[in-house]
């Protein structure tokens, strides 16, 4: 991952960076959404704390909130084995 960020444009990064501070906030819109949603954060995560998460599963109807310990912002690929439970778990439970 390191590597992989380490290759990124400067260029790149800084328009990805301005995209995301400029985008509108579409907060309100949480509330509008009517599917089963899952939210999954890392209790480590620093740069969607999971405060941040907490308030956007509050914000959507019947959504699920799940914080893997002990990893930040790519649970995925920081602990892929509780990440894949928690989706398996998560969408075994829709049926």
């Amino acid at each position: 991952m390191k590597d992989m960020m380490a290759r990124q444009r400067p260029a790149a990064v800084i328009a990805a960076l301005r995209g995301m501070a400029e985008r509108p906030d579409r907060t309100p819109m949480l509330a509008t959404i009517k599917v089963p949603t899952l939210i999954i954060t890392g209790s480590k995560d620093e740069l969607i704390l999971p405060k941040e998460s907490e308030a956007m599963a509050v914000a959507i109807p019947g959504s699920k909130l799940v914080i893997i310990p002990d990893v930040a912002h790519l649970s995925n690929v920081e602990d892929p084995d509780a990440f894949n439970k928690v989706v398996r778990e998560f969408v075994l439970g829709l049926e």
